[in-house]
């Protein structure tokens, strides 16, 4: 965070600090657009699904997309 004690003095505000660039450094790569999928759910199963995601992908962003995903894989295998 920047620190505005010196905003009271005259003269050239302090610089900009600089960070990352998130999108850019986004590491997770796109397979298209996505679309969104809502279901309803007990909670007790809700909180088992969100508990394996996280075990599974390390508490990561997109944990549960991509254990949807892996599930669906594993779905698509067994019926065929």
């Amino acid at each position: 965070m920047a620190k505005t004690s010196r905003l009271a003095r005259k003269g050239t505000p302090p610089k900009r600090e600089t960070t990352i660039n998130v999108i850019a450094a986004d590491p997770r790569e796109t397979e298209g657009k996505t679309y969104p999928l809502q279901v309803q759910l007990p909670a007790d199963v809700l909180s088992a699904f969100n508990r394996e995601a996280n075990e599974r992908f390390d508490h990561k962003k997109g944990a549960k997309s991509r254990f949807f995903l892996e599930m669906w894989d594993l779905y698509r295998q067994h019926k065929t």
